[in-house]
């Protein structure tokens, strides 16, 4: 699992790390798919935005913590390239949502979907 750093100019500082897992197809005859999640740390000194991109699933939410707690309070997600979410990291991007952490470009269906999963639990 690849771990870059490198600092972008003007003091922001940003990390890279990537997680990977394989998707079995459900058709017989292809080949397993190769998905990622990627987490860039972007730090303007006064702030850190978690990029995310890819796919998020509950074997990463364990990790996402823990970035976040490195960072809080200042801490953002911008979920511009997440192309899709499992239930357990709806209900976690609903917490961090409830916790004050800000949600940048978070896709509409997320929205949604975390709105439905938190009239569930009330």
């Amino acid at each position: 699992m690849p771990n870059l750093s490198t600092t972008a100019g003007a003091g922001i500082r940003v990390d890279s790390i990537s997680y990977t897992w394989h998707l079995a197809c459900l058709r017989g005859g292809h080949e397993a798919r190769k998905v990622t999640l990627r987490i860039e740390e972007i730090s303007d000194g006064h702030r850190t935005i978690l990029r995310l991109s890819g796919r998020i699933q509950s074997e990463h939410l364990e990790e996402l913590k823990a970035h976040i707690r490195r960072h809080k309070p200042a801490i953002v997600l911008d979920l511009e390239d997440v192309a899709l979410v499992d239930v357990p990291a709806v209900r976690f991007l609903s917490t961090c949502e409830a916790e004050g952490i800000e949600l940048l470009h978070c896709a509409p269906y997320i929205r949604e979907w975390m709105s439905r999963e938190r009239s569930r639990g009330e």
